[in-house]
């Protein structure tokens, strides 16, 4: 992470949290737009299993592909099947982990 950090000054990581119906996926987005007005490139990524970015944005972000959010120049989008990570990542390990 820190020579990926170091080739590229400008990059950041924000992360939202809190309780459930706390506004987390409208606080993400808002950034999102925000730095993306700025002419920044913007991937907002949600790990939440309930898929509310593609409720807000009204359009499908999920299956793990990052696509283009409609009508937001600079910002793209996906929603990270969380269960299926794990579960490759497990297998990917399997045998090895004693």
């Amino acid at each position: 992470m820190p020579e990926l950090l170091a080739q590229r000054p400008k990059m950041r990581y924000i992360f939202t949290g809190g309780k459930g119906g706390v506004g987390k996926t409208v606080a993400a987005a808002g950034l999102a737009y925000h730095y993306a007005a700025q002419g920044e490139r913007v991937l907002l990524a949600s790990l939440n299993p309930v898929h509310s970015l593609s409720s807000l944005f009204g359009q499908s972000l999920s299956g793990g592909k990052v696509v283009q959010v409609q009508g937001a120049k600079g910002v793209h989008a996906v929603e990270v099947e969380t269960t299926e990570v794990v579960e490759r990542y497990r297998n990917s390990i399997r045998g090895r982990v004693k």
